[in-house]
């Protein structure tokens, strides 16, 4: 299995204390499709013509930021449409979409409806210290705990994953049993560093990318904006 992890533009609602790409946060520059679509046709020519088929239905892409849902889902469809152009007739079957989930609406709601056969939510979830917070300073977990609702409400999969710094550390048990009370599937990592240690994770849907083999380092990348 492979994950591959697109960084498709730096922009975010959010100005969590510990990200790494604070400077950047207010660049709305994203991936332009075309260029998805060649980047898409590279990867096509790396694999032998054998094993193409195979590669499609174990290869995980990973749409990440900045916050993902910044852009429309329009964009994600066209994204879609022009991967599924790149690889056809072998269509890449898993994808996931990291995100810190305080921008859903119901055009998002509809659109990850639509798609949920192939696509994955991934979201950020400190539900232990204060370092997510929005541009004003305030917490952005009420709300994406709210958010969290609506996708069991309309049976989106979604996963989450929790960044533990040097001051939350001492509460990650405390974090655990939160996860564990929700019925929350997670892992938990620190900040900028990818995730290698699996705490407890069951794959909601068969050929996730969300085990032993993403975890422990083979085509591994952090699951989670």
């Amino acid at each position: 299995m492979y994950t591959i992890v697109f960084q498709l533009g730096f922009k975010c609602n959010l100005q969590c204390k510990y990200c790494r790409e604070r400077p950047l946060l207010n660049d709305s520059t994203k991936v332009a499709v075309d260029k998805y679509e060649s980047f898409c046709r590279a990867i096509r020519l790396g694999i032998p013509k054998n094993k193409m088929e195979q590669f499609a239905k174990t290869a995980h892409f990973m749409f990440a930021g900045g916050e993902p849902m910044m852009a429309p889902p329009s964009y994600f469809e066209s994204l879609l449409q022009a991967e599924a152009e790149a690889f056809s007739p072998f269509p890449i079957q898993n994808h996931s979409l990291q995100t810190n989930l305080t921008l859903l609406n119901k055009g998002w709601v509809e659109f990850l409806k639509s798609e949920r056969h192939r696509l994955y939510l991934g979201v950020s979830y400190d539900v232990v210290g204060d370092d997510r917070v929005f541009r004003n300073g305030r917490l952005s977990n009420d709300k994406v705990r709210r958010n969290i609702d609506t996708l069991r409400e309309h049976e989106i999969p979604f996963g989450v994953n929790c960044v533990i710094d040097s001051k939350s550390l001492e509460r990650m048990q405390d974090a655990i049993d939160i996860f564990e009370k929700e019925g929350l599937d997670f892992l938990t990592r620190p900040p900028g560093i990818e995730p290698r240690y699996e705490l407890r994770m069951e794959a909601q849907r068969k050929g996730c990318l969300y085990g032993e083999e993403a975890i422990q380092g083979r085509g591994d990348h952090p699951q989670a904006a």
